[in-house]
């Protein structure tokens, strides 16, 4: 808008200093230079401050860019972490587990509640997982279940 009114502005002292020279023919010739100076003075002036107002914008478009990118970064920094939690249905116990995928586990007979020496490093991200152990203590069988559930936070 600020722009518009700024051409026209040009175009009105243009044509003015049209008619100005056209009527003034008749004065000397210092004088019509004279009023040439402060027209183009007046003109460059103009340009200038035509040129600022283009920069003005510029620079409120490219601080809006920056503020909207801000945003969008700032949301995708607040991204919250999901939370696991493993637990033993049957046939196990759970060793450590820390909120994140990975879990320690070792099987443990149903019947006589012996465990296992060995103990299992597991990455679950949900879900239940199923095994059969055998025990050598007592020769039985337990079925295994573990269960793995993510809380989003």
């Amino acid at each position: 808008m600020k722009n518009t009114t700024l051409l026209i502005l040009l175009s009105l002292l243009i044509i003015s200093c049209d008619n100005k020279t056209r009527t003034s023919s008749s004065n000397s010739s210092t004088s019509s230079s004279s009023d040439k100076s402060k027209y183009e003075s007046k003109i460059k002036q103009l340009e200038e401050q035509n040129n600022s107002l283009k920069q003005d914008r510029e620079d409120r478009e490219d601080r809006e860019d920056r503020e909207r990118n801000n945003s969008k970064q700032s949301s995708y920094t607040e991204k919250k972490k999901d939370t696991y939690y493993h637990s033993c249905v049957s046939g196990c116990v759970i060793v450590n587990q820390d909120g994140t995928k990975k879990v320690k586990w070792k099987k443990k007979c149903g019947h006589c509640g012996r465990t296992e020496n060995n103990t299992h490093n597991d990455y679950r991200s949900g879900g239940t997982s199923t095994s059969v152990y055998f025990c050598h203590k007592c020769k039985g069988k337990t079925d295994v279940r573990i269960t793995t559930t993510r809380n989003r936070s």
